[in-house]
């Protein structure tokens, strides 16, 4: 099945007036999930990195940290979508000395509603090479060089320095290249299963064993429907369970259509779209709470995205699938927060991006039962 929307349209954004002397552009298209506050918070940082990308001139994304301030509500106004703005510049207001051109460039974004209230801001790097220009290119060297002092310069005796040298671990031999590797426990791409495959087999097992799943059967169908609609398909590398109780992988298969041909800026756009599917969940998961578990998970929403590039490989395939590899870093239900980090992948084990996250996670809890934060604590010993 085709997906409703193009991937192209998902990350499309048109220039439009400038506002306050902001580059502004505006939203083509939005999605809310089923059951979500507002729009999809992959899509606005995916859109905001379109926008940033076209203030600047031949430039390739570095990174960039953005955060959600408010969400973002899909309104509709005399049957027509209302499109959000986006205003992005690659020149602060105040003039700043300029930068050596091997620095990196940035552009500041901005996203606004209809009321002028920001949606999500944040910067976004780009680094000093044109486009298409690696970064290991011949002649572009950037080694540092210390003066590291020669036993012969020793202050030592001789003979307690040469102790030394002989006594000191052996150097790492010299390489170009250093990524974390590629997980060797994950399930093929071809050995998966799609989500939308997976839970309509579930709904065929509970309608065969007669179980009566009510409001969660409808659930499940809306996110089936939604999942053989998207641009990207999902499917599990790596149950979140057992060993790996804190960390999930799973797989992300953009679906282009057969025209579709995508720039290297709007490459790392969609994988920031993509590396937001199920991303502030891992928190959840790690600490047992889910829509049946009780206490049951009581909101859950990202609170900011940051992303670091590395140069696409040489022939790189966007049509083949992409592994994100997630873990939980640190999770406290009292506070309400989540931090998640994630590593995104090609499927023959290249590193493509670094990912992190900071979310809201709450419990469901009865009255007696929340669980209280430093501060509550001590308020509440300081009455007794």
């Amino acid at each position: 099945m085709a997906p409703l929307v193009s991937i192209t349209d998902t990350l499309a954004v048109n220039p439009v007036d400038a506002v306050n002397g902001f580059d502004a552009f505006k939203s083509l298209r939005l999605w809310t999930p089923a059951g979500a506050r507002g729009v999809f918070g992959g899509q606005v940082i995916a859109q905001a990195m379109q926008a940033a990308s076209r203030t600047v001139t031949d430039k390739q994304l570095h990174s960039q940290h953005c955060y959600f301030m408010l969400p973002l509500v899909h309104a509709q106004q005399d049957g027509k979508t209302v499109f959000i703005l986006m205003a992005s510049y690659s020149s602060p207001p105040k003039p700043l000395p300029k930068l050596p051109p091997t620095e990196a460039d940035s552009a500041q974004i901005k996203e606004a509603d209809a009321k002028d209230d920001p949606t999500i801001t944040g910067p976004v790097k780009f680094d000093g090479l044109d486009k298409g220009q690696s970064s290991a290119a011949p002649g572009t060297s950037k080694s540092v060089r210390f003066d590291v002092p020669h036993p012969g310069n020793s202050a030592l005796p001789k003979d307690v320095a040469d102790d030394a040298l002989a006594a000191r671990p052996a150097p790492r031999p010299f390489a170009e290249h250093y990524q974390i590797p590629f997980p060797k426990d994950v399930k093929p791409w071809a050995d998966a299963t799609v989500e939308e495959d997976m839970w309509a087999n579930f709904l065929r097992a509970a309608e065969f064993r007669g179980l009566q799943l009510g409001s969660r059967a409808r659930a499940v169908q809306n996110y089936i429907n939604e999942r053989r609609q998207s641009p990207i398909q999902i499917a599990i590398a790596r149950q979140q369970a057992g060993e790996w109780g804190t960390s999930r992988a799973i797989w992300l298969k953009p679906l282009l259509g057969r025209d579709e041909v995508l720039d290297e800026n709007t490459i790392k756009a969609l994988f920031g779209f993509m590396t937001d599917f199920q991303f502030i969940g891992t928190a959840a998961v790690t600490v047992g709470l889910s829509g049946m578990s009780k206490p049951r998970l009581g909101m859950m929403a990202s609170l900011d995205h940051s992303m670091h590039y590395n140069p696409l490989p040489p022939n790189f395939d966007i049509t083949r699938p992409l592994l994100h590899v997630m873990e939980a870093a640190s999770v406290d239900v009292p506070s309400g927060r989540g931090l998640v980090r994630g590593l995104l992948y090609t499927d023959d084990g290249y590193l493509l991006a670094t990912t992190a996250q900071e979310g809201v996670v709450r419990a469901s809890f009865g009255k007696d039962q929340r669980p209280t934060t430093e501060a509550r604590r001590n308020k509440t010993a300081a009455k007794l």
